[in-house]
């Protein structure tokens, strides 16, 4: 896809709050995750103007275990840094977001110390689209 999505980029900035400027909404990319598992298996690959890479795993009922969330978040991280990306983004969409522990995300937050282009998002469901087109 190469349009400009206006739900994605409502999504992007009003939702996760990202401040990537207007032009870069004219070349987006959405495919399957190349590493979805049955853990997450509608995970969605954004690439938004070759800057900002957004994992999205959309109504996961129960979040993924840390194994699984840290090999995904390694494997975004790398990513981003080979295609040269500004950001990236692992945004995860649960039914329950209030019932995860707040501990859950300080682990994965190991992963990366110190680097402010990872940003974790734990979202409800209800706020993230079915589609973006």
């Amino acid at each position: 896809m190469s349009s400009e999505q206006p739900l994605l980029k409502h999504f992007v900035r009003d939702t996760l709050g990202c401040n990537c400027p207007a032009a870069v909404f004219q070349r987006v990319e959405i495919s399957a995750l190349p590493i979805a598992s049955a853990a997450w298996p509608h995970a969605l690959r954004i690439n938004i103007g070759n800057r900002l890479l957004v994992y999205l795993l959309p109504g996961v009922a129960v979040p993924p275990d840390h194994t699984a969330m840290a090999d995904l978040l390694k494997h975004g991280i790398k990513e981003r840094n080979q295609g040269g990306f500004n950001r990236l983004r692992l945004v995860i969409g649960c039914d329950d977001p209030a019932s995860i522990p707040d501990d859950s995300f300080s682990e994965l937050e190991t992963l990366f110390p110190g680097d402010d282009k990872v940003h974790l998002h734990l979202l409800p469901t209800s706020v993230i689209p079915a589609r973006f087109d």
